[in-house]
């Protein structure tokens, strides 16, 4: 039985040397890292216009980016990456961003919702 492919739905880049990092984004980066060593297909989405810029150098390459242009884009974006991978599971790391994915989904949604304001 293979893998779902993941969706991870987020709002900033992944970690990247260059750039400040959040704890949201070092979060993320490390669930999307570990996923990727257990053998899933592991796409990180976030909207580069959220303020930190573009991931241009990431701390690893374990895992496909997926840069979001524009909120008006991006839902068009998401819909063409979720109709090129059946089934896959998709993770709202920010729950705002839920209004940019289709009404339905093949596969399982998932929230990860944590308390990051805070720890930041």
């Amino acid at each position: 039985m293979s893998k779902p492919p993941i969706l991870l739905l987020t709002e900033h880049p992944p970690l990247a040397p260059q750039q400040p990092a959040t704890g949201l984004s070092v979060r993320h980066t490390r669930m999307a890292q570990c996923w990727a060593e257990e053998g899933y297909a592991v796409t990180y989405a976030w909207l580069s216009a959220s303020g930190l810029g573009k991931a241009a150098s990431a701390t690893s390459e374990s895992f496909a980016r997926l840069p979001l242009t524009t909120k008006a884009n991006s839902s068009d974006e998401l819909r063409r990456w979720l109709s090129q991978n059946a089934n896959a599971m998709v993770v709202l790391g920010y729950w705002e961003f839920e209004s940019l994915l289709p009404a339905t989904l093949d596969g399982p949604l998932f929230l990860d919702y944590v308390a990051p304001r805070l720890l930041e």
